[in-house]
């Protein structure tokens, strides 16, 4: 589950808010290929629709408990909030020696790495939802 929530956010560059309410509800088919399509929480955002790229679909595909959601906890149940989820978060890094790094420091990097390879500012927005 931590290498999901890790990939999630890698490749999807979303809100420690609504990665965990991401699921196979917000999956859409377009030209051949599967798509995430959501509007996230933060009052303002722009609808966010992106390309799952094939590491993320391997690692979504690799689940073993088909959910309403993609991250769950230890009892195979959805987290009950950001918050719940963001604990977890923490104890994973924590866990890996990584203690005080962030989901948000994620999202942040992502951004950076799309920029460093020729995304416009209007294209990091679309990612981050951003609209303005």
């Amino acid at each position: 589950m931590a290498h999901l929530a890790l990939s999630l956010l890698m490749f999807t560059a979303c809100r420690l808010g609504d990665v965990y309410r991401l699921g196979r509800t917000h999956e859409m088919q377009r030209n051949g290929h599967t798509w995430l399509d959501w509007q996230p929480e933060k009052r303002g955002s722009s609808r966010v629709r992106i390309p799952m790229l094939q590491p993320l679909q391997a690692a979504i595909r690799a689940q073993t408990i088909i959910a309403p959601t993609y991250l769950l906890t230890e009892h195979g149940k959805p987290f009950a909030s950001k918050n719940a989820f963001g604990n977890k978060f923490a104890d994973w890094t924590r866990q890996a020696g990584l203690a005080g790094l962030s989901a948000h420091g994620i999202r942040k990097s992502a951004g950076e790495l799309l920029a460093m390879n020729g995304a416009s500012q209007y294209e990091v927005m679309s990612v981050h939802g951003h609209s303005n």
